[in-house]
């Protein structure tokens, strides 16, 4: 019985051999990319090697100027004081306040001294030493929640399932939380503490705030007038009774079962 030797197929070997090529390829290309990375980046830090050596003398003397001229400004300019208020606020008027506050800072800016010590009533010399007036939330993230949570249970319940607390805070702004923090810097140690009762007494003359507190005082009066009138009608219905009772006395215990109705 004759065998027969099998051939290897040469076609394999050529497809082998050309993917072993394309491996090759592909990672003499990687070294080549990131070896061209390298290369890159030496020659920029050599270029900065020989540009500080270039100008060693004018970085150095622009450093020294920077920072003599930082530690002359310190020593020299006036310490800044400043004091601050926390308010609640018992209506939405964190923007009214906010405007506010910008209007006086640029007053500061356009160093507009008669108008802001006619608005705190101080000379305009110490109206000149104010530096600046700021507002800002004293809530933290956690009573931020309280107050997203609290949201959600007063709103409608398809509205609240659609807001979370990061949508929550996009959409609100700051001056709106019903405690604020308000300073008052100034070049003046005693300014600030002057400066801060005419300033809460300015925000209580605004206008949206005058408009929204006689609201709620109409709103007042107009219950203490039905109260008024209810205990004028107990009253008034509390002696005919006792008048009903003494033309008719044969019923014991009548007087104060009419007295416990008559009660408002």
């Amino acid at each position: 019985m004759s065998k027969e030797i099998q051939k290897p197929d040469s076609s394999e070997e050529i497809d082998l051999g050309q993917l072993f090529k394309l491996i090759g390829r592909a990672f003499d290309r990687l070294f080549s990319f990131i070896g061209s990375i390298f290369n890159k980046l030496f020659l920029v830090f050599v270029w900065c090697v020989f540009f500080i050596k270039r100008y060693f003398i004018i970085l150095a003397a622009a450093t020294l100027i920077g920072f003599a001229y930082g530690f002359v400004k310190l020593k020299l300019s006036e310490p800044v004081y400043s004091t601050n208020a926390v308010i609640k606020q018992n209506y939405n008027t964190g923007e009214s306040i906010y405007t506010s506050l910008n209007y006086y800072n640029d007053l500061i800016a356009d160093r507009d001294t008669i108008s802001l010590s006619q608005s705190f009533n101080v000379t305009p010399n110490e109206a000149s030493q104010l530096i600046s007036f700021s507002m800002e939330s004293v809530l933290n993230e956690n009573s931020k929640l309280k107050v997203f949570d609290r949201f959600k249970k007063e709103v409608d319940t398809t509205i609240s399932k659609e807001v979370d607390f990061e949508t929550f805070l996009k959409n609100s702004s700051d001056y709106d939380y019903e405690f604020q923090r308000i300073t008052v810097k100034s070049t003046n140690k005693s300014l600030p503490r002057k400066i801060l009762p005419n300033l809460i007494e300015n925000i209580s003359s605004i206008d949206f705030f005058k408009n929204e507190q006689k609201k709620d005082l109409e709103e007042l009066n107009f219950r203490e007038e039905i109260i008024r009138e209810s205990l004028k009608e107990s009253d008034s219905l509390q002696k005919i009774y006792e008048a009903v009772l003494q033309k008719d006395p044969q019923f014991p215990g009548v007087m104060e079962k009419l007295n416990d109705l008559g009660r408002p």
